[in-house]
């Protein structure tokens, strides 16, 4: 159990002397360790060598500028941090109390396509700093609800700061369930999939009728003009779609929507 805890102190050292001054100009030695490099063998007394919150150097021999803040990480290990790729944190706080929570949209007829969930990211959640000691670096944060589509994720840093401080990539998925029919707005599983392709037809028509849809010359759309511009990345393959889907007839599903209309997309 002591060798675990030295892991993950060292996964949190790093992110608090690199990630937490993303701007500063600095160099950071990390050096005795036991170096567990993502793609090679470990390496006995190594050194990670960073510069402007970047590493720039992994090994054995790694020349350290004199300059350098030293951590010396005798004894334990060095790793990567730790990824979460599918989470709240940030968006929800406490259950039973409804403004500590921003994972969700209302969106309109069960789409929210055009919600940002990075947008309302509490950078002071009391989450975040133990999530970051226990070696968690960086966090895809997911919106969540039954909806058929609930909004777009985000990639996030866990530095100190404001979300525009935190931010990796934005969007980095938009989010849609194919398991759940009554949180769609319908009653069966094979009716919710017909919506699916539905919102993804009508995107098309959208992008192929911008104008007539601005002087009201359109049919009605599933969706709202504002989720329908989200989805577009999607349609054209720019943007993953990832879909909650909980059976294999559900992937499977998933998978046909994706190959039929060329998306990539990621099952979750």
């Amino acid at each position: 159990m002591k060798t675990i805890r030295s892991t993950v102190f060292l996964a949190a050292t790093l992110a608090g002397a690199v990630a937490l001054s993303p701007v500063a100009a600095q160099t950071i030695a990390i050096t005795g360790g036991k170096v567990y490099p993502v793609s090679s063998a470990p390496i006995e007394n190594g050194t990670v060598l960073i510069r402007d919150g970047k590493i720039v150097a992994v090994g054995a021999n790694v020349s350290i500028p004199a300059d350098a803040q030293r951590i010396d990480a005798t004894g334990k290990w060095v790793t990567p941090g730790l990824i979460n790729s599918m989470t709240q944190i940030g968006l929800y706080e406490v259950g039973q109390v409804q403004n500590t929570r921003d994972d969700a949209a209302r969106g309109t007829d069960n789409i929210a396509a055009a919600f940002r969930a990075w947008e309302g990211l509490n950078t002071q959640s009391v989450l975040i700093a133990p999530a970051r000691r226990e070696g968690v670096t960086n966090v895809a944060v997911v919106p969540s609800g039954g909806q058929l589509v609930s909004g777009q994720a985000a990639m996030l840093n866990l530095v100190d700061g404001m979300p525009t401080d935190m931010i990796v990539r934005t969007p980095i998925a938009m989010v849609a369930q194919v398991q759940n029919p009554a949180g769609a707005g319908v009653g069966a599983r094979g009716e919710l999939i017909v919506r699916l392709r539905e919102l993804i037809e009508d995107t098309r028509a959208f992008m192929r009728n911008r104008a007539a849809f601005e002087r009201a010359e359109t049919r009605d759309f599933i969706a709202s003009r504002l989720d329908l511009e989200a989805m577009i990345p999607v349609v054209e393959g720019r943007l993953p779609l990832l879909v909650r889907a909980d059976k294999a007839t559900d992937i499977d599903a998933a998978l046909r929507i994706a190959q039929e209309n060329d998306l990539l997309i990621i099952i979750a």
